[in-house]
């Protein structure tokens, strides 16, 4: 490894100026030299002292490199991203990327020996067994791992630039049309009571299951007819029911038709009604869908889980709970109201999200629009 010191003369301060400069090869695709370089003020032996540190430090991160291996990268990059505050959600998919999938292809290779093609090699396998979606996520993850390698001096380039994974195809969404609906709503009111009603306010709200058990009594005002969603409940095995803010981590205030006051109203008095039978106190501002203390939020896996056996207690196995939001855009959009409106209410944080997401929809509406103009020239 060699270093330099040019000679930049003397400061306004009195102090003489050196550009120091240590060589790093050459790179090994454009094939340009590359060099770090920094400005030091002070005398000629404090410069030749400073090039050594430089020099030291280089080299001390080409050998922490070598040393590190993609497991060792993986797990070291978890840890940063538990410090920077991401949800358990996101770091449990990530970890479940990590174990399942990078690893046990990866993780004996060093950081630095690691290529486009051991990636490349990794998602054809890959590919074989999951969606192109899940094998972008993978690459996803490596590429955000590695891109910290970059910043820690691990690597000098991120090779995930370099990697082709497969194009994730947008999947067409799938909504509940009314009949099956009505169907729903029937065998979920036959069951519970409650169940019915969180269906009823998610699908006329669109809002997210995790928005739904998050619900507090404070957020319904009845006089204006208005829902503000302010925070989101998620669930983990590592660190159980957690409630934070949504998605987008912003609020937002959904009107409420005459339908969805009465499912809030009916809650509030079963839950009353509960507290009263069972002498479990109700904290100063309950959640609208508590957990069994009545103090907690409900856990979204059993709300899910609820809507699952009616699913497929009335024949449609292929439905879950979000599809419910799905309802929620696609009859929106089909009667015809504008897309910022619809992403608005769906909590999107921009209304392309919900271009791309309901691109089906638009089309049809776009069909539409093409026999009208028709129409109009033909007369």
């Amino acid at each position: 490894m060699r270093g330099s010191i040019n000679d930049l003369g003397p400061g306004s301060n009195g102090l003489h100026r050196w550009k120091l400069r240590v060589y790093l090869g050459r790179d090994v695709v454009t094939g340009k030299e590359r060099s770090m370089s920094r400005n030091f003020r002070g005398g000629r032996r404090a410069a030749e002292k400073a090039l050594n540190a430089m020099l030291t430090e280089v080299e001390e991160k080409r050998t922490a490199a070598t040393r590190a291996t993609v497991s060792y990268l993986m797990d070291e990059w978890l840890r940063f991203q538990r410090s920077q505050g991401l949800s358990s959600t996101t770091i449990g998919s990530r970890t479940s990327y990590i174990e399942n999938r990078i690893n046990p292809a990866l993780g004996h290779l060093p950081v630095a020996d690691l290529t486009a093609r051991h990636l490349d090699e990794l998602y054809s396998r890959t590919s074989r067994e999951v969606s192109a979606r899940t094998v972008n996520h993978i690459h996803s993850t490596i590429h955000r791992a590695l891109a910290q390698a970059v910043k820690w001096g691990w690597v000098d380039r991120n090779v995930a630039d370099l990697a082709s994974p497969p194009k994730a195809v947008t999947e067409k969404v799938t909504s509940v049309d009314l009949p099956a609906l009505a169907d729903i709503l029937r065998e979920a009111r036959r069951r519970d009571p409650r169940v019915e009603r969180m269906i009823v306010l998610a699908a006329l709200t669109g809002a997210r299951r995790g928005e739904i058990c998050g619900l507090r009594w404070s957020d319904i005002d009845v006089s204006a007819a208005m829902l503000t969603i302010r925070r989101a409940v998620k669930w983990s095995s590592a660190n159980g029911i957690e409630v934070g803010p949504t998605k987008t981590h912003a609020e937002r205030r959904v009107s409420l038709d005459a339908l969805a006051l009465l499912a809030a109203r009916q809650q509030i008095e079963d839950l009353i009604d509960i507290s009263s039978n069972t002498g479990l106190p109700l904290p100063e501002d309950p959640y609208l869908f508590p957990g069994p203390d009545l103090t907690s939020p409900l856990n979204p896996d059993r709300m899910t889980g609820a809507f699952r056996r009616v699913a497929v207690a009335i024949g449609r196995p292929d439905l879950h709970f979000h599809s419910l939001r799905h309802f929620t855009a696609t009859q929106l959009i089909a009667a015809g109201v504008d897309i910022r409106t619809v992403s608005g209410r769906l909590g999107h944080s921009d209304a392309s999200v919900t271009l791309r997401v309901y691109s089906h929809v638009l089309e049809a509406k776009d069909r539409e629009a093409a026999e009208i103009m028709g129409r109009l020239l033909g007369k």
